[in-house]
């Protein structure tokens, strides 16, 4: 009686450590596709950070072009500011020999020969000023673009490298869940390999 139920007893055993081995090979299988699943995740970050950094390098480069653009832009107004001074003046002394024939310093008399000579100088010189003021504007409106380009650019760049941080904290997570899973999976193949041979001593 009392072998019978010892046999009994192991063959209940036995079936239960078989139960758990399947039980454990299964979550082994688990414990795999999610390794390899991060693994996965992992492997598709790390492209998309190198992608990025790449952009960021090119970008960088083009930047390059553009970043001396608000030193010019200050140096073309601060001449603005001058010539468009210097304009003022010819234009106001221009007016001046227009509504005046007397001096009003001395009082004296204005005569014809000077005050075409002086319209004449003055028209010449309002001419020039006013081709190099178009032309200045135009170079002001140049930067300016350059400007906003660089901007855009540099905003771009800003927005990478905030996707890249991001990525790379989303690979820290995933790579501590891969060791987290692999410890556990080594755990469970430890205890599989015990519940293996305990099972064929009760063969």
């Amino acid at each position: 009686m009392c072998i019978r139920d010892s046999k009994d007893k192991i063959e209940l055993q036995k079936q239960h450590m078989l139960t758990l081995e399947r039980r454990t090979e299964e979550d082994i299988k688990k414990k795999q596709k999610q390794i390899e699943e991060y693994q996965a995740t992992e492997t598709c970050g790390t492209e998309e950070v190198l992608i990025l950094t790449q952009q960021i390098e090119r970008l960088n480069k083009e930047m390059k072009e553009y970043s001396k653009s608000s030193e010019k832009l200050k140096k073309l107004n601060t001449f603005l500011i001058k010539l468009t001074h210097k304009l003022n003046t010819c234009e106001k002394d221009r007016k001046f020999f227009e509504d005046h024939d007397v001096c009003p310093t001395c009082s004296q008399e204005l005569e014809d020969e000077f005050v075409a000579t002086m319209t004449d100088d003055l028209d010449d010189k309002i001419k020039d000023i006013s081709l190099g003021k178009d032309e200045l504007l135009e170079a002001i409106e140049g930067e300016e673009k350059r400007l906003e380009k660089f901007t855009e650019l540099s905003t771009e760049v800003n927005n990478i490298n905030t996707t890249i941080s991001h990525t790379n904290f989303q690979l820290m997570t995933i790579r501590k869940q891969i060791t987290d899973v692999a410890v556990s999976y080594t755990h469970l193949r430890a205890h599989e390999t015990l519940r293996y041979l305990v099972c064929r001593l009760l063969l």
